[in-house]
């Protein structure tokens, strides 16, 4: 990561900005290459922008709705990543759970401090 990054959000916002731009401004300019609409009156020119630039968001939003964000191939791709490397995790616990018990079950808790009573009775002698 670069120092200050935050993501993609920030660009997000930049292109979606850029977008809504871009499309006023292309219908400012047919309105004005128009020569159907620079005949009308203002208020039907005012009209026709508002409801050309309404249409256009109104389309984009449909096909936004349509199309998934992410691919249904990328979404079981991270599911099945997240499943091994879970798999992974309990695997490595469960062996590090069963090397650090003995055979019996619960770990003798004075033989792991070096505290059993054979050592000490060996080093005393």
């Amino acid at each position: 990561h670069y120092e200050g990054s935050t993501g993609i959000a920030p660009w997000d916002r930049i292109l979606r900005a850029l977008e809504v731009t871009g499309v006023i401004t292309n219908v400012f300019v047919y309105l004005l290459v128009s020569s159907e609409l620079r005949t009308q009156p203002a208020i039907w020119q005012a009209i026709y922008l508002g409801s050309a630039v309404a249409g256009i968001f109104i389309v984009k939003a449909i096909i936004a709705a349509v199309m998934p964000d992410v691919p249904d191939s990328v979404k079981v791709a991270v599911a099945k990543e997240r499943w091994r490397v879970d798999a992974s995790i309990k695997y490595e616990e469960k062996l590090l759970v069963e090397t650090k018990s003995p055979p019996g079950g619960t770990p003798d808790v004075l033989t792991e401090a070096g505290l059993s009573g054979s050592e000490d009775s060996e080093e005393s002698q």
